[in-house]
């Protein structure tokens, strides 16, 4: 958030909104929560509700505490925010987890109690929502608009609401016409190319001059972790030892030059042995391209992330935005998207392991949903154009687990179909096996795309399977098993 908040506003006597709270209303709640976040941090006993205080439901609150140091150029502003657009959310028991959320952040940021209890508390709240028309991504962050009607928003009272699939953002500024203000939201939205959107508009009372909030990540921001303490263990201390272990595990092996590689991207406890045994095979250049399955939904459908860090934890990765821009400027399906990375494992599983392994690695990442041949032949060959050029051709990693969800017999049969392709070096062929025999092999796209480019690059001559097992070998659980392999390319 860049500025600094306002002064509480406090307009004695000034009616309430219809459907919302007051201006004073909001100001004394504001109040409110800055003394509850304050008795947080010093572990005491919050009050979770302010007697006589506005509690009607509402659409969205954002609450802020600038706890920039006194006389300091340096803006420090934590948020915490959420939005609904019906049915609507109670406000002082949403207002009170939020206070939470808030006390959490500042005791992890190890904010004095005192910086606390004496910072300026910012607090806006959104209701009585009303729509006003479609958006789509064109991408390069450009937005077509269909019918879209302004009309009416008056915006000394009513911020505009972009509201798509993967998150939402938000945009208050009295100051600018309602046309202003929706470009700003829309620019903070990051709409990826073919994505949709809905465009409202909520009244709002806030305590500060302008606000704006939104929980789609900035790309130019750190990849924070998203699956740390599911997929792998959630503290340093924990990861280090873990990935030691796996290495340990994996055994000493010659490392060489490999072209590329399949490793799974299960939870470190059913698949990390077999991941870490494929890298300390690897001797690795200084940039590794992940190509990964795109699991969830939202954002682009081929997203290149634009992460310059990933974040991991007590450590980090970085990535290598000018690799990522020519990826996405150069192969005419990928486009930089952070909206599709946001919560994605099967790339962040492997980041720790590559971080242990070659700490100087930078990771660039790719993740997709679906393809056909003639798509995947295509990006194939603007892919290795691209690689020709660079002075050291990066690793080329694919993520991928085998057959989900068959019993053990039936997932090894399914898989061996499968291996074979890959074995055989023949990516068409991979594609139409999983396709024809309904292999739910998760990243059998982004093992398409990799195997076809080497082979434009002159690099697929061989592969080498390391290993091939499946969940039920740790689980127990044989009627019901998710199929890994690992496999090396050269």
């Amino acid at each position: 958030i860049n500025g600094k908040l306002s002064d509480a506003v406090d307009v004695p006597g000034e009616p309430a909104v219809s459907g919302g709270p007051s201006p004073t209303e909001v100001a004394a709640l504001a109040d409110f929560c800055r003394q509850n976040v304050a008795v947080m941090l010093q572990g005491a006993t919050p009050n979770c509700y302010m007697p006589g205080g506005y509690d009607g439901n509402v659409n969205g609150l954002r609450l802020t505490l600038d706890i920039s140091p006194p006389g300091s150029e340096a803006v420090a502003v934590e948020e915490c925010s959420m939005l609904t657009v019906k049915p609507g959310m109670p406000l002082q028991s949403s207002l009170f987890n939020l206070a939470r959320a808030m006390s959490e952040t500042l005791r992890r940021r190890r904010v004095p109690l005192h910086v606390a209890s004496a910072a300026k508390v910012g607090l806006s709240v959104l209701f009585d929502p009303a729509m006003h028309g479609p958006a789509v991504g064109t991408g390069g962050g450009d937005v077509m608009l269909e019918k879209v009607g302004l009309e009416g928003i008056d915006t000394k009272h009513r911020a505009v609401v972009v509201l798509q699939q993967a998150g939402w953002t938000w945009n208050f500024d009295p100051q600018k016409n309602a046309d202003e203000v929706m470009h700003e939201a829309l620019v903070k939205a990051h709409l990826s190319k073919g994505t949709g959107a809905n465009l409202l508009s909520m009244e709002i009372v806030s305590t500060e001059e302008r606000a704006s909030s939104g929980n789609v990540p900035d790309p130019q921001s750190p990849r924070p972790p998203a699956v740390a303490g599911q997929f792998y263990p959630g503290t340093s201390a924990q990861m280090d030892t873990a990935v030691d272990a796996l290495i340990k595990d994996a055994g000493r092996h010659t490392r060489k030059p490999w072209a590329g590689a399949i490793v799974p991207h299960a939870g470190w406890v059913y698949s990390g042995k077999l991941a870490a045994d494929v890298l300390s095979r690897v001797e690795f250049p200084k940039n590794v391209i992940i190509f990964a399955p795109k699991h969830r939904p939202g954002g682009a459908r081929w997203a290149v992330s634009p992460a310059t860090r990933w974040l991991l934890p007590g450590t980090f990765v970085n990535g290598d935005e000018e690799l990522a821009k020519n990826l996405a400027d150069c192969v005419d399906a990928f486009e930089l998207d952070a909206v599709a990375h946001r919560q994605e494992h099967s790339v962040e599983v492997q980041l720790p392991i590559i971080a242990k392994m070659s700490p100087e690695t930078k990771v660039t990442a790719v993740v997709m949903h679906g393809g056909e041949w003639d798509e995947l032949s295509t990006a194939a060959e603007q892919l290795a154009a691209v690689l020709k050029d660079l002075p050291e051709r990066p690793f080329l990693l694919i993520s991928s687990d085998m057959n989900h969800y068959a019993s053990d017999e039936e997932t090894r049969r399914l898989d061996r179909l499968a291996l074979d392709r890959i074995e055989a070096l023949d990516p068409q062929a991979l594609l139409k096996t999983v396709r024809e025999k309904d292999i739910s092999m998760c990243g059998a796209v982004p093992a398409v795309l990799v195997m076809e480019t080497l082979k434009q690059l002159g690099c697929l001559e061989r592969s080498e399977l390391v290993g091939h097992t499946n969940s039920g070998e740790v689980s127990g659980d044989t009627g019901k098993v998710v199929g890994y392999a690992g496999v090396l390319f050269g």
